[in-house]
Protein backbone atom coordinates (compact mmCIF):
# COMPACT_ATOMS: atom_id res chain seq x y z
CA UNK A 1 0.00 0.00 0.00
CA UNK A 2 0.91 3.04 -1.20
CA UNK A 3 1.07 6.08 1.58
CA UNK A 4 0.29 8.85 -1.03
CA UNK A 5 -2.25 6.60 -2.67
CA UNK A 6 -3.74 6.01 1.14
CA UNK A 7 -4.01 9.88 1.63
CA UNK A 8 -5.46 10.43 -1.99
CA UNK A 9 -8.25 7.89 -1.47
CA UNK A 10 -8.89 9.25 2.28
CA UNK A 11 -9.47 12.91 0.85
CA UNK A 12 -12.27 11.52 -1.44
CA UNK A 13 -13.72 9.63 1.48
CA UNK A 14 -13.68 12.41 3.47
CA UNK A 15 -16.02 14.33 0.92
CA UNK A 16 -17.64 11.40 -0.38
CA UNK A 17 -21.54 11.94 0.94
CA UNK A 18 -22.83 8.47 -0.41
CA UNK A 19 -22.31 5.59 -1.85
CA UNK A 20 -19.64 5.34 -4.63
CA UNK A 21 -18.88 2.66 -6.87
CA UNK A 22 -15.74 5.04 -8.44
CA UNK A 23 -14.20 4.71 -4.84
CA UNK A 24 -15.04 1.24 -4.26
CA UNK A 25 -12.81 0.94 -6.72
CA UNK A 26 -10.15 2.82 -5.96
CA UNK A 27 -10.52 1.04 -2.81
CA UNK A 28 -9.83 -2.48 -4.44
CA UNK A 29 -6.90 -0.58 -6.12
CA UNK A 30 -5.19 1.10 -3.39
CA UNK A 31 -5.69 -1.29 -0.42
CA UNK A 32 -6.32 -4.50 -2.31
CA UNK A 33 -3.90 -4.20 -4.72
CA UNK A 34 -6.67 -4.77 -7.78
CA UNK A 35 -5.50 -3.69 -11.09
CA UNK A 36 -7.62 -1.58 -13.19
CA UNK A 37 -8.41 -3.38 -16.90
CA UNK A 38 -9.25 -0.28 -18.62
CA UNK A 39 -7.66 3.21 -20.01
CA UNK A 40 -8.34 5.24 -17.75
CA UNK A 41 -6.03 7.95 -15.49
CA UNK A 42 -6.27 10.43 -13.06
CA UNK A 43 -10.05 11.80 -12.45
CA UNK A 44 -11.66 9.82 -15.00
CA UNK A 45 -11.06 6.54 -13.17
CA UNK A 46 -13.84 6.71 -10.93
CA UNK A 47 -16.45 6.52 -14.26
CA UNK A 48 -15.23 2.81 -14.84
CA UNK A 49 -18.71 1.40 -13.59
CA UNK A 50 -20.18 3.87 -16.62
CA UNK A 51 -17.11 2.71 -19.23
CA UNK A 52 -18.15 -1.10 -18.50
CA UNK A 53 -14.74 -1.24 -17.07
CA UNK A 54 -13.73 -4.19 -15.03
CA UNK A 55 -10.43 -5.00 -12.75
CA UNK A 56 -8.05 -7.87 -12.14
CA UNK A 57 -7.71 -9.47 -8.65
CA UNK A 58 -4.27 -9.71 -7.28
CA UNK A 59 -3.74 -13.32 -8.11
CA UNK A 60 -5.56 -13.68 -11.41
CA UNK A 61 -3.47 -14.44 -14.69
CA UNK A 62 -3.66 -11.83 -16.97
CA UNK A 63 -1.04 -11.15 -19.92
CA UNK A 64 -1.79 -7.31 -19.73
CA UNK A 65 -5.10 -7.24 -22.29
CA UNK A 66 -6.73 -10.30 -21.43
CA UNK A 67 -7.96 -12.88 -18.29
CA UNK A 68 -7.00 -16.35 -18.06
CA UNK A 69 -10.19 -16.64 -16.35
CA UNK A 70 -13.67 -15.69 -17.64
CA UNK A 71 -14.70 -14.04 -14.21
CA UNK A 72 -14.33 -10.34 -13.50
CA UNK A 73 -16.31 -9.47 -10.37
CA UNK A 74 -16.61 -5.85 -9.98
CA UNK A 75 -14.93 -4.60 -6.16
CA UNK A 76 -17.50 -4.40 -3.22
CA UNK A 77 -19.54 -1.95 -2.35
CA UNK A 78 -17.41 -0.56 0.04
CA UNK A 79 -19.00 2.57 0.36
CA UNK A 80 -22.23 0.94 0.74
CA UNK A 81 -21.88 -2.01 2.72
CA UNK A 82 -21.09 -2.33 6.60
CA UNK A 83 -20.33 -6.09 6.23
CA UNK A 84 -17.95 -5.30 3.13
CA UNK A 85 -16.30 -3.11 5.40
CA UNK A 86 -15.80 -5.15 8.15
CA UNK A 87 -14.08 -7.95 5.66
CA UNK A 88 -11.71 -5.56 4.55
CA UNK A 89 -10.62 -4.22 8.08
CA UNK A 90 -10.75 -7.73 9.03
CA UNK A 91 -8.10 -8.64 5.95
CA UNK A 92 -5.83 -5.71 6.00
CA UNK A 93 -5.69 -4.33 9.80
CA UNK A 94 -4.47 -5.60 12.86
CA UNK A 95 -6.42 -3.49 15.12
CA UNK A 96 -9.82 -3.39 15.80
CA UNK A 97 -11.66 0.07 15.11
CA UNK A 98 -14.31 1.85 17.33
CA UNK A 99 -17.61 2.90 16.52
CA UNK A 100 -19.96 5.43 18.67
CA UNK A 101 -23.05 7.70 17.88
CA UNK A 102 -24.10 9.28 14.50
CA UNK A 103 -21.83 7.54 11.94
CA UNK A 104 -18.76 8.06 13.67
CA UNK A 105 -15.50 5.60 14.26
CA UNK A 106 -12.37 5.76 15.50
CA UNK A 107 -8.87 3.56 15.84
CA UNK A 108 -6.72 3.32 18.22
CA UNK A 109 -7.34 6.24 20.84
CA UNK A 110 -7.93 8.49 17.86
CA UNK A 111 -10.79 11.04 17.40
CA UNK A 112 -14.21 9.86 16.15
CA UNK A 113 -14.38 10.51 12.59
CA UNK A 114 -18.02 11.30 11.39
CA UNK A 115 -19.42 10.68 7.96
CA UNK A 116 -22.89 10.90 6.33
CA UNK A 117 -23.09 6.84 6.48
CA UNK A 118 -21.84 4.03 8.48
CA UNK A 119 -19.76 2.39 6.12
CA UNK A 120 -17.70 6.07 4.80
CA UNK A 121 -17.15 6.14 9.21
CA UNK A 122 -16.12 3.06 9.36
CA UNK A 123 -13.65 3.55 5.66
CA UNK A 124 -12.54 6.62 7.01
CA UNK A 125 -11.33 5.28 9.96
CA UNK A 126 -9.60 2.59 8.53
CA UNK A 127 -7.78 4.58 5.83
CA UNK A 128 -6.84 6.69 8.38
CA UNK A 129 -5.67 3.65 10.19
CA UNK A 130 -3.80 1.99 7.65
CA UNK A 131 -1.79 5.57 7.00
CA UNK A 132 -0.32 4.91 10.24
CA UNK A 133 0.89 2.10 10.17
CA UNK A 134 2.91 3.14 6.64
CA UNK A 135 4.02 5.63 8.47
CA UNK A 136 5.01 3.31 11.52
CA UNK A 137 7.07 0.71 9.16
Amino acid sequence: MDKSGLEGLLERLEKCEGPDRGIDGLIARDILGWLPHFDLEGDDILMWYEYGGHWHQPDDPCDGYHSVGEDHPDPDEFTNSLDACIALVERVLTEPIACGNKYACSYGMGPMNEAPTPALAFLTAAVKMLIAETENK
